[in-house]
């Protein structure tokens, strides 16, 4: 990187005005001294919009700013020393404690959101410490609001999909409970939802449900019991699970499908899981639970003509 001077400015050619470009090879080569040597004796030199482009606080408190996407290609090489440097150099001049931020109406500097769910879904638990020492409460935080409001995403569920569980045991080791986004995000939903064996969902649940993972409420029950996973039902009703899976939803109105929602007896009904009627009636599950069309498991069975069901049905009574 040669910058050309003119008078007390440094200024890079006009078709390259920032040096972007040479600093994300610098981090790509995990060439430190060179990015130390950057920011401590070149950067001064440049022209005071590309100082501010990196130096200043409305730039170091966006999430797609240059710096942003410097921190972001450390955490893509996956060096938390780059990662901390890059921090230590540009951020952390800017930080204040909450109590301070509040009072002088500043928004903190904190950690790239992409850096964060980048981190889960590798589980990349260095890169997680670094997290923990440049901003304490970066694992538990939660995703900005995006459009018109609306949150999507989450560090515990990106690691979740991607099996990163020592990643999760990691975030719990800082405080984060895992049903701190409760009722936006139910773990116990998603993980039923995703692509997997039984027998990972079954260890899977296993793991979440011995570290307190939130049960009754959820609508994971009612999932298993529309897609037959007898294991992994017997996993949540062996540790509280409501055998009917209808109440504590905690948001009205609430509907599976655009419908009312049913029991988890009515869904394995409707979907033919013999096996799993016959565990839920073992567990206390109600035959005879109406629908909010006044259908109950037994009337189904007997319109849809499923002589096994009825069967284990009419035994129950």
């Amino acid at each position: 990187m040669s910058p050309t001077k003119s008078k007390d400015a440094v200024y890079w050619p006009a078709d390259r005005p920032y040096p972007q470009n040479d600093l994300l090879q610098l981090i790509d080569a995990l060439d430190i001294d060179g990015l130390s040597n950057f920011i401590s004796n070149t950067l001064p030199q440049l022209s005071t919009e590309i100082q501010e482009a990196y130096t200043a606080l409305p730039a170091l408190q966006s999430d797609v700013s240059q710096p942003a996407h410097l921190l972001m290609a450390a955490a893509r090489a996956q060096s938390p020393q780059i990662f901390k440097f890059l921090w230590d150099a540009l951020y952390a001049p800017h930080n204040v404690g909450e109590a301070e931020a509040l009072s002088n109406s500043h928004t903190p500097v904190k950690i790239p959101w992409a850096c964060l769910i980048h981190a889960a879904q590798r589980g990349s638990i260095p890169l997680a410490r670094v997290f923990v020492i440049c901003e304490p409460a970066a694992l538990a935080r939660v995703q900005p609001p995006v459009a018109h409001g609306r949150r999507s995403g989450s560090q515990i569920l990106s690691a979740m999909r991607a099996g990163n569980l020592e990643y999760i045991d990691f975030m719990r080791a800082h405080g984060v409970d895992l049903n701190h986004e409760w009722p936006r995000i139910r773990v116990l939903r998603v993980a039923v939802g995703l692509e997997q064996s039984d027998d990972e969902l079954e260890a899977k649940l296993r793991f979440l449900v011995d570290r307190g993972v939130r049960i009754k409420g959820a609508g994971a029950l009612r999932q298993l019991a529309r897609y037959g996973i007898v294991e992994a039902a017997k996993v949540l009703l062996d540790n509280g699970a409501d055998v009917e899976d209808l109440g504590e939803e905690e948001l009205e109105g609430e509907t599976y499908d655009g419908k009312p929602v049913e029991s988890a007896m009515m869904g394995a009904v409707r979907e033919g899981n013999v096996e799993m009627v016959k565990l839920l009636l073992e567990r206390g599950a109600d035959a005879n639970q109406k629908n909010h069309q006044g259908e109950t498991p037994l009337s189904v069975a007997e319109t849809k003509g499923m002589d096994l069901i009825l069967a284990a049905l009419r035994h129950n009574k």
